[in-house]
């Protein structure tokens, strides 16, 4: 059996040369960046290497290789190439992955390589005629691409025809044109034509945007018209460089009426400037007629059919808004729920806060025709996001009546929750379904922003950051500000509420809201809150950025006041229904993490049994070095009254108390620095992870939250 190595193997034309090579009996190695997008490959062996590395390379080009097939560039459509952008990226790093594959068949002697070049290699002065381009193969030179890709690709031919005169072995070289089908990029900005207008008349309600004047033309080859090519090309006796491409012309406007026409939809265009590469250009097919005896079909019509229903089909998250909110997804592949169809692989997708407002009505948030394909169809999902609110009992007992009343198998409901303690809390009521907790993994953005010294000095004893308005989060920072405590701080308040239209809270609402708490406002208190709507910290610096001192502020303070989401549990469950460890779970989010990850001490203003929950995760607390009674007060003005008192204490010490305070507690922060770093690689990480990328992509460029 013959052993072939495909490089680029994860790309479009890989993918698909991959299966095709299986299928007529070679042994295949795939190498690349990345595994395929959009299917699984079909490669006996895939690596996943950096073909810009000698290191690599050497690992995959090995002896007794009978064909290299060289398709590995940094590439994509006229949005990529033709910015100017990205010439630096493309010249480096295509050319070097090509230096790295010749110098290694040298080595391994390696006999046998096909080049991918492209048809941007042709002058520039010879396509500046929509009508009547030449791109023949003596054309190319003199030279004059009309990009640095395209110079890029000149250069790399005479690099493989400079290594085969030289080392005695067989290259093999196809320019091609405009390669399109399914498994291509469709949304990521480096789609070809094709692929991107499919996507534009399947999103239109109307009006299709062309880039440039329209009437630039090109020719398109179906996939499988290029792997046919490259099999006769490989096999064939031409050492030099042969156009590989459809010679059917066609203007890139009467492409979109094309795509309309098989989608059976009537749109107008509206050409507009932006990146269109020459006026005209198509493949010259009579030299490969003439040594090959073929040539590609037409099969426009065909392909983009092909094409149109794959990238139709790829719109497969459907939600009630057509959005997905705390996950980030690629936004082309989400659409409205009134856009399904109910075809294959659909995820429904819901949302605790944006989509039923708190678990309200599970029930009736699709409609039949849903449920009944969520129930028939064994590729079919729900998905289930909260990361914004407190995922109660009474949302497990609807999700268990949905199961039970549209008589779904658990198996089709995803249940992803906001952090580990949520994930503990429902896996113990929903024994048969697959919970996901999403937020343990922040750990970039820690890591990122995160840089711990032993010796790290502070300027402040306390650091206290809130974003969201909440009137008890108001309470804390007012109790504060009365016994004036805020003078050893940093920290910021932001008096708006960032849900639906942003609303600003002004004094008079903030009076009363404390008022409402039977809070007596005395006159430092007034001063602060006159304050409070620049959003200051200590030294009256105007804090108007979400984030923009998060780790600063913490990593300059000896302890954290953390203000985590939820302080009433009642706010947001029955509490007359039972007890409230039944009711709901504390909150540990990316809030209570950060401070971790600065490997800072901290005081959690949450809700009761915090910081019991937080232990259930294998960290440690601050007992006996900071009074933590507060946490199994379930009175919520008692509880804010003992972290008050215990700020106090703590403000008060003396040097040398405080300083052995410091060191002591900054050992437990140290220890539990090293445990959350040590659940990246946690089943529970791992398990969210590898849900969200096997149903939520391709293109999706999700990242844990």
């Amino acid at each position: 059996m013959k052993k072939v190595l495909v490089c680029g193997a994860g790309g479009f034309i890989g993918t698909h040369l991959v299966t095709s090579l299986k299928q007529q009996g070679y042994y295949v190695i795939g190498a690349d960046l990345k595994y395929p997008s959009f299917s699984k490959t079909d490669a006996d062996e895939f690596h996943i290497v950096d073909l810009r590395n000698q290191d690599h390379v050497a690992g995959v080009v090995t002896e007794g290789l009978w064909c290299i097939y060289q398709l590995a560039a940094d590439m994509g459509g006229a949005g990529f190439i033709s910015t100017g952008d990205n010439d630096a990226d493309i010249m480096h790093n295509s050319a070097t992955i090509n230096l790295n594959i010749l110098n290694e068949m040298v080595k391994k002697k390696v006999f046998k390589v096909f080049y991918t070049s492209s048809a941007c290699v042709y002058p520039e002065y010879n396509q500046l005629d929509p009508d009547n381009p030449l791109c023949s193969e003596e054309s190319a030179y003199p030279a004059e691409p009309d990009s640095e890709y395209g110079w890029e690709k000149l250069f790399s031919e005479r690099l493989y025809l400079s290594y085969a005169r030289n080392y005695h072995f067989t290259v093999r070289i196809a320019r091609l044109h405009n390669v399109f089908g399914p498994l291509g990029s469709w949304c990521d900005g480096r789609e070809k034509a094709p692929a991107a207008l499919c996507r534009k008349v399947i999103e239109s309600t109307g009006q299709v945007e062309v880039w440039g004047p329209g009437n630039q033309t090109r020719s398109f080859m179906y996939i499988e018209e290029c792997i046919e090519g490259i099999h006769k090309i490989v096999n064939g006796e031409t050492q030099g460089p042969i156009n590989l491409g459809s010679e059917r012309m066609i203007s890139i406007n009467d492409l979109v009426t094309l795509i309309a026409k098989i989608a059976g939809k009537a749109v107008t265009i509206k050409n507009i400037a932006g990146p269109q590469g020459v006026m005209g250009r198509n493949s010259h097919n009579n030299y490969i007629k003439g040594v090959l005896g073929w040539a590609p079909a037409d099969t426009l019509e065909y392909g983009l059919e092909k094409t149109y229903a794959w990238i139709k089909s790829q719109k497969k998250i459907f939600s009630k808004t057509g959005k997905v909110y705390d996950l980030k997804v690629n936004k082309n592949i989400v659409a409205p729920l009134t856009e399904c169809d109910c075809s294959p692989n659909t995820v429904y997708y819901f949302h605790y806060y944006y989509d039923l407002h708190q678990g309200v009505d599970l029930l009736n948030c699709m409609e039949d025709k849903h449920w009944d394909h969520l129930r028939t169809d064994p590729t079919a999902k729900f998905v289930y996001e909260n990361c914004n609110e407190t995922f109660t009992y009474k949302l497990a007992h609807n999700i268990k009546q949905a199961i039970v009343e549209k008589d779904i198998h658990p198996a089709k409901f995803y249940i992803i929750v906001m952090d580990e303690v949520h994930r503990k809390f429902l896996t113990d009521r929903l024994i048969e379904l697959a919970v996901y907790g999403v937020n343990i993994g922040v750990f970039n953005d820690l890591l990122a922003k995160t840089q711990v010294h032993d010796n790290q000095n502070t300027e402040h004893k306390f650091s206290m950051l809130s974003r969201n308005y909440r009137p008890w989060r108001l309470h804390l920072y007012a109790e504060l500000a009365q016994q004036d405590l805020l003078k050893d701080f940093r920290y910021s308040f932001y008096n708006i509420f960032p849900y639906g239209e942003v609303r600003h809270f002004d004094k008079s609402t903030m009076v009363n809201d404390l008022t409402a708490l039977n809070f007596k406002i005395d006159s430092a208190v007034d001063a602060w809150l006159d304050r409070v709507p620049y959003t200051l910290d200590v030294n009256d610096n105007v804090l108007n950025k979400w984030g923009d001192v998060t780790y600063d502020a913490i990593l300059n303070a000896d302890f954290h006041i953390l203000v985590e989401t939820h302080y009433d549990v009642s706010y947001y469950v029955d509490t007359s229904k039972g007890n409230l460890r039944d009711l709901a779970p504390s909150s540990i989010t990316e809030k209570t993490n950060k401070p971790i990850a600065c490997g800072k001490p901290f005081i959690a203003f949450s809700t009761a049994h915090f910081l019991e929950d937080f232990r259930s995760l294998g960290f440690k607390t601050f007992s006996p070095y900071i009074n933590e009674l507060y946490d199994l007060e379930e009175n919520n003005h008692k509880r804010l009254s003992m972290i008050v008192a215990e700020i106090k204490r703590i403000a008060e010490l003396s040097k040398d108390q405080y300083d052995e305070l410091v060191f002591n507690c900054r050992l437990i922060a140290a220890k539990n620095r090293e445990i959350l770093l040590s659940k990246k690689d946690n089943k529970s990480y791992n398990a969210s992870f590898e849900f969200l990328r096997s149903h939520f992509e391709p293109q999706s460029n999700i990242q844990i939250l």
